[in-house]
């Protein structure tokens, strides 16, 4: 029986989705290990609560109180023990980033290496990295193909957490069509019920081991890479925190 830890940073609506389809049996051979916060006023705790989730299987690990020096850095080490920590108490042996904002200590990706993943509302080859996150993404999309003067489909992935911030292979995809007069708002709406949908199917196939390497989605050509770098940089200004 595998045991799942969801990681959040918001409202959860993700994670939210998951542990039903847990529950409901829709994902077999699977228990709910805890829910873990970035956050103390995450809208996705009282969720987890609703959802029948143990207070104690309820965490909130702020990376902020891992601050050292004069610089106020985080201590990525100190923070990623405190994380293992709580995942190895409750007995997690697979672990999704679900709308979890913390860049991922390296010890906790090695610890669960190949059984941790992360969910991504674009395709993370081209679309992802520093500040690529939440709304960012859709941003970038949209601005990316009003800069370049064409239309694509999007995708939502769940691919596997790296060393290198959104650098894992990805291992599940679903196209997102962009449509005439998309803003952020109307495309994320579109997105996000299937984000729920691929991160639940990837662990559907993760607990039959049946996960297979996507081939990478490069949607963006190289001499198209300029516009891309302009688009993240507004994309950035217009929602510095996703």
């Amino acid at each position: 029986m595998e045991r799942l830890a969801s990681l959040i940073s918001g409202g959860g609506t993700t994670m939210n989705e998951i542990v039903k389809a847990v529950q409901s049996g829709e994902i077999p051979d699977m228990e709910i290990a805890c829910v873990v916060s970035s956050k103390s006023d995450a809208g996705g705790i009282e969720k987890a609560r609703k959802l029948g989730i143990p207070e104690d299987a309820i965490v909130v690990v702020e990376q902020s109180q891992f601050r050292i020096g004069s610089t106020r850095k985080i201590d990525r080490e100190a923070f990623g023990n405190r994380l293992l920590g709580v995942l190895q108490n409750h007995g997690a042996t697979v672990v999704t980033q679900n709308g979890w904002i913390p860049y991922t200590p390296d010890n906790v990706v090695e610890a669960y290496q190949g059984r941790i993943f992360n969910q991504h509302p674009g395709a993370p080859e081209q679309f992802g990295g520093r500040g690529m996150m939440g709304k960012a993404v859709h941003a970038t999309v949209l601005e990316f193909q009003r800069l370049a003067g064409r239309t694509f489909d999007t995708s939502v992935v769940s691919h596997y957490a790296d060393k290198i911030l959104d650098g894992g292979k990805v291992v599940k995809r679903a196209k997102v069509p962009v449509l005439p007069g998309d803003s952020v708002d109307t495309l994320q709406a579109r997105a996000l019920p299937m984000e729920h949908r691929v991160q639940i199917a990837m662990l559907q196939d993760f607990v039959r081991g049946q996960l297979d390497v996507l081939e990478p989605e490069l949607l963006v050509s190289p001499d198209e890479i300029p516009l891309l770098e302009e688009a993240m940089r507004i994309a950035r200004e217009q929602y510095p925190h996703g």
